[in-house]
């Protein structure tokens, strides 16, 4: 039976702040310059590859992208862990981001909210 003395603490572990989101790609990018993030030599070869070609984990799945980098399911899943995603999918919806944010950019199109184009 759930405690009514816990539920607000509960509550306010699931609220939404920066420090529980995941990292955008261009954080990932900046632990990767000051050296706060290290990878092993597959893992690195694989972020490479994402940098370069984003589209690739942008609309592929696990597998998709894995075979692109000639590397097993295994060691895409290991990197997004290892740069601190929850799982595949969060870090497949950061590079999407990385992406709109491009392409508006490159676009000219100022964002001033997640879904909001003026």
């Amino acid at each position: 039976m759930p405690d009514a003395q816990n539920e607000p603490a509960t509550k306010q572990r699931r609220q939404t702040t920066r420090a529980n989101l995941p990292p955008s790609v261009e954080d990932i990018k900046t632990m990767i310059v000051k050296r706060q993030l290290q990878f092993p030599e597959r893992l690195e070869l694989v972020m490479r590859v994402l940098f370069h070609r984003p589209d690739i984990i942008a609309f592929g799945t696990v597998a998709s992208v894995a075979s692109f980098c000639d590397v097993s399911n295994t060691t895409v899943v290991r990197l997004a862990k290892c740069c601190g995603y929850r799982s595949y999918t969060e870090m497949r919806n950061a590079f999407r981001d990385h992406m709109k944010r491009q392409i508006s950019k490159a676009a000219g199109v100022e964002r001033f909210g997640p879904d909001v184009e003026y």
